[in-house]
């Protein structure tokens, strides 16, 4: 525990003395597939460096009246179409929220567009060719008049899934087995509900207008909630990520006593439990999306690009590139650069815009940072399906072994056995041909040793 205490001390001095350089905008793309307009909602990466976007079309029908259809899309790297999918194939409906799975097919959420007469609600699941193969809603049935919406979907550590939005005026969450089985529905708070994120083998659910977070148990049952007022003026909750030692962190905005000033740009930082650690806010408008970076910390868009530490602190902002844009998502690419997705012009006649952003440049004042005396040995995500990071520090250069055993202490992987310099390294470890259960990470480096357990669950 000593050791991995002074990891994340380690990390956060190592983090804070680094010069971070702003990336630079590598290519935009505008695309419109609909009669009228088109509007990019969600995006998630592929290992390739591609990503799936979706959104909906606009519509004209009785003259003047537009209407939405969703869509999902696969892109190349460049932005260029591979394939287009459209998983509702209904008038009414938009596709939410995206994500990726590890055989190269996705889960969409299809949610309520714009638009009275209107399907239910689901989320969808499609292979790697853009094939639908299955949906899923908690109250299947066919065109009438409702005000029902998807906000969010996420994957299991089962492989199972979970998604949240209003059904009914009320705030709900179902969950699915990987065959699209719906398992359960619970109604949970009369607050509307935005983002979800998987914890262990439950979830948590974010949102509301003063902002809310809640956590289900995989049966369900809710194991705690929390509300959030930091300036007791109200807010609203966007994005909900999971941050360093099992913490929550909350992405939306903030309101101001004086009303004629907007709202601006804000983080709230709760611990397991989901009391409130830190908030902090920001000179911008509220954040519309949030994504945890592989090298830690965040990245959040607004109007803007805000870079940000774990503890908060900004790295770097930059402007975007269409000031006559609406922004809704942002992801990390596999290439470690960002990609931002929106709408230029107006959501009925305008078209759907993308924005790839390279490689932020980051270099260390080494005179500033501290070595560590001795090794530490974490992991991120654990529990983890099918694939963590695992990091180490190390005191000095050394050849270092790492290596994972089973319960039973055979030997199943060895990660790595080579020389590395003083400082952090991070590895991937990939269960995916082992069953559930404990392992141990083991590190040997010159007369030092340390271990971490890992526990896979699929």
């Amino acid at each position: 525990m000593k050791s991995l205490a002074f990891f994340f001390s380690t990390l956060a001095f190592l983090t804070s003395a680094a010069f971070s350089q702003p990336p630079d905008t590598l290519w935009t793309r505008t695309h419109n597939f609909g009669e009228n307009g088109t509007v990019f909602k969600s995006v998630s990466p592929l290992p390739d460096n591609g990503f799936f976007v979706g959104g909906h079309c606009c519509r004209t029908m009785y003259m003047h009246t537009f209407w939405v259809s969703d869509f999902v899309m696969r892109m190349d790297a460049f932005g260029n179409t591979v394939w287009p999918e459209n998983p509702g194939s209904e008038i009414g409906t938009e596709t939410c929220d995206i994500r990726t799975l590890p055989d190269g097919g996705c889960v969409a959420g299809i949610g309520m567009g714009i638009g009275i007469l209107c399907p239910e609600p689901a989320i969808v699941r499609l292979n790697a060719n853009g094939e639908r193969q299955w949906t899923a809603s908690p109250e299947p049935s066919d065109w009438f008049y409702d005000t029902d919406t998807l906000s969010a979907v996420c994957r299991l550590v089962d492989g199972g899934f979970a998604a949240t939005g209003l059904f009914n005026n009320s705030s709900l969450v179902f969950r699915t087995d990987s065959g699209g089985q719906i398992l359960w529905t619970r109604s949970f708070y009369p607050l509307r509900p935005y983002s979800i994120t998987a914890v262990g083998t439950g979830c948590a659910v974010a949102g509301g207008d003063v902002p809310f977070l809640v956590q289900l148990s995989d049966s369900g049952d809710t194991l705690w909630s929390r509300q959030y007022n930091p300036l007791s003026l109200g807010g609203r909750v966007t994005a909900l990520e999971r941050g360093a030692n099992s913490t929550y962190v909350m992405a939306g905005g903030l309101l101001v006593a004086d009303t004629t000033r907007p709202a601006f740009g804000a983080i709230i930082v709760a611990d397991s439990t989901g009391a409130i650690l830190s908030w902090r806010t920001y000179d911008c408008p509220p954040f519309v999306s949030m994504t945890r970076c592989a090298e830690g910390g965040f990245i959040l868009l607004a109007d803007r690009l805000v870079r940000i530490l774990d503890n908060g602190d900004t790295l770097w902002t930059r402007v975007l590139p269409c000031d006559s844009c609406t922004y809704t998502s942002v992801i990390q690419t596999a290439d470690s650069g960002y990609l931002v997705a929106g709408y230029s012009g107006s959501r009925w006649q305008g078209n759907g815009y993308l924005a790839k952003f390279t490689r932020e440049d980051l270099t260390f004042d080494s005179r500033s940072i501290p070595h560590p005396s001795y090794i530490s040995l974490s992991s991120f995500p654990n529990p983890f399906n099918p694939t963590t990071t695992i990091s180490f520090s190390l005191p000095h250069e050394s050849r270092t072994r790492l290596a994972v055993f089973d319960i039973l202490g055979r030997e199943i992987a060895v990660l790595t056995d080579k020389i590395y310099p003083v400082g952090e390294h991070k590895l991937i470890f990939d269960g995916s041909s082992l069953p559930s259960g404990i392992y141990f990470a083991r590190i040997q480096s010159g007369d030092y040793i340390a271990t971490h357990k890992l526990l896979l669950l699929k």
